[in-house]
């Protein structure tokens, strides 16, 4: 038995050690900068159903095809690693599912909230959650799923099957992350998450950017990022958009993310959200900062390591009004720009 704790207490520092490796190895990069670790294909059997597709947006489409795999082989993912790049487990969506299985929130609903979607070795895309409950099913909530796959696509599954969904063409690492993000769009209830979602989501249109954004304010600005981002909306989402942004600037730095910062910043909820639009808001203020700054010379200002500090310290200086708040965040962001040399350094 000691040895068997012994070898289980060598398995968690293991464990911490990758885990901490992982996150060292993302200081610098964006949120969808990860570098993904694919392992060996799961066995997966096809069936006769026609082929599905999934959108990141309406111009960027994912052919998908069902699969039938083993329940063992699916591989979620809590801990904010690999593909998975969501903040917050939802322990009581896991439990209904397992407990309680409702085909009708998941079967025939289409887009992310259908079947699961799993990469090649397993990894979950979309349905994290999903996929853990169905792992866990209690006898009649097992019963019900394969009575309702076998009603709704006229499959029969073993006891141990599931049907998911799987990409049908390899994909980059950038659209598997990108197309994993996105998946939650509708369904977050953190900031750090929403941010990182509408990453994934516009990570396709912010390659198109400008360097160069044109505005004589900074709502004239967070509404051109959104007009750009979503060419085809006429009322685009400006928060959104610009959190995308904010989130593709805003690199990981000390082992911290963007996510992680603003789900712990220490404020009440109404303070917490005016702080993260006031900073969405300057996206594109940061962004002319960090590319060409056209007539004014100011090439390549690099902030993008420290808007991470620069909100966790905005946040922990909101103590005054309102008014004096803004007027210390204004300080700040004007005491970097004073201190960064011609290399985009702050000694």
């Amino acid at each position: 038995e000691q040895l068997a704790m012994q070898a289980r207490l060598e398995e968690l520092k293991a464990k911490q050690a990758s885990m901490q490796a992982q996150k060292e190895a993302l200081n610098g990069l964006s949120a969808n900068e990860r570098i993904l670790e694919v392992g060996e294909p799961i066995k997966a059997k096809a069936t006769p159903l026609a082929d599905s597709s999934i959108s990141l947006q309406d111009n960027e489409i994912i052919p998908l095809e069902f699969k039938i795999i083993k329940s063992k082989d699916a591989k979620p993912n809590f801990e904010n690693t690999n593909l998975q790049g969501r903040l917050e487990t939802k322990q009581k969506t896991i439990q209904a599912i397992a407990n309680d299985f409702k085909p009708n929130l998941i079967l025939g609903r289409g887009g992310f909230k259908d079947l699961p979607i799993l990469n090649i070795d397993g990894a979950v895309i979309s349905g994290n959650h999903r996929i853990k409950g169905m792992q866990d099913f209690s006898e009649t909530s097992r019963k019900a799923y394969e009575e309702a796959i076998q009603k709704q696509y006229n499959i029969h599954l073993e006891p141990d099957e599931l049907l998911v969904r799987m990409p049908k063409e390899a994909l980059s690492d950038e659209k598997l992350i990108n197309l994993s993000l996105a998946s939650n769009v509708d369904n977050v209830d953190s900031l750090g998450d929403k941010a990182v979602i509408a990453l994934g989501k516009y990570a396709k249109a912010l390659k198109e950017l400008p360097n160069h954004l044109e505005g004589e304010s900074v709502d004239e600005l967070a509404y051109l990022v959104a007009r750009k981002l979503e060419k085809d909306n006429a009322y685009p989402d400006i928060l959104d958009c610009n959190l995308a942004l904010l989130a593709n600037l805003a690199k990981n730095s000390n082992n911290k993310s963007l996510g992680n910062v603003l789900n712990n910043l220490k404020l009440p909820l109404d303070e917490k959200n005016k702080l993260v639009e006031m900073y969405a808001k300057n996206a594109g203020a940061f962004h002319n900062l960090v590319n060409d700054f056209g007539e004014y010379g100011a090439h390549k200002l690099e902030i993008r390591p420290y808007l991470l500090d620069s909100i966790e310290a905005s946040a922990n200086g909101l103590n005054k009004t309102r008014a004096e708040n803004f007027k210390v965040v204004g300080k700040d962001i004007a005491n970097l720009i004073a201190t960064t040399d011609s290399k985009g350094l702050n000694p």
